[in-house]
């Protein structure tokens, strides 16, 4: 079952952020670990609200027996659901994964 939750912006820089955003962008990360959380939780100014969409099965070490395919599906429900501007995976298989969420979503 994935599991998300909302690491919210603590800062608006308007140098960081996007042309044409007046608020925080929604960026979704896919399966980040729990030295990237806590690191992203130490940013002293965070200028996108950030979606991490995590799952409790999947392992760095193993993601060959990892259900990628309804790990996507549901992440793309999430997405659309709740209009994310960007998606980004720290690792090389969320990379992929993120990659196919993004290309599904038509995000740039």
């Amino acid at each position: 079952q994935m599991e998300s939750s909302i690491l919210p912006a603590n800062a608006f820089d308007s140098e960081r952020v996007p042309a044409g955003f007046d608020k925080p962008p929604n960026v979704a990360i896919i399966l980040p670990s729990g030295k990237y959380v806590e690191m992203m939780q130490l940013q002293e100014s965070r200028s996108f609200d950030y979606h991490l969409l995590g799952e409790p099965t999947y392992k760095l070490s193993d993601p060959i027996n990892f259900d990628a395919d309804k790990f996507v599906q549901a992440a793309l429900e999430y997405c659309r659901k709740t209009k994310v501007d960007a998606i980004f995976g720290f690792d090389c298989f969320p990379a992929m994964l993120a990659s196919i969420i993004k290309d599904e979503l038509k995000l740039p």
